[in-house]
């Protein structure tokens, strides 16, 4: 079985990082806009936890467009082993955000 080389790996890093991202934009996106346009009569209380959960959702999706854009200029500078180091964990750690958010987002609201 032949090893997988770091270089498609980071591609790889780099598609999922960028898909995460995407669903992200639209998700957070979707609860601002909801946000403001709930009828007058909803209660502060719901408006701000869209807007809250909303507003926290911009965190993971840096935390990808940082590691996307570190998996990239890795392939750069492949020499760099801070580079590798840093898209290798933070990919993991940007999707256990990820999933985090998710599924408090989906438990808040």
């Amino acid at each position: 079985m032949e090893a997988f080389s770091p270089k498609d790996i980071a591609v790889a890093v780099i598609g999922g990082a960028a898909s995460i991202a995407a669903i992200l934009l639209v998700f957070v996106g979707f609860l601002l806009t909801k946000a403001e346009s709930l009828p007058e009569n909803t209660p502060d209380s719901v408006i701000a936890r869209y807007k809250t959960t909303g507003k926290l959702g911009i965190l993971p999706l840096l935390a990808c467009v940082f590691v996307l854009l570190d998996a990239y200029a890795w392939l750069y500078w492949s020499g760099s082993a801070t580079l590798l180091h840093i898209w290798s964990w933070g990919f993991p750690a940007a999707t256990v955000v990820f999933t985090i958010y998710s599924v408090w987002a989906i438990v808040i609201l």
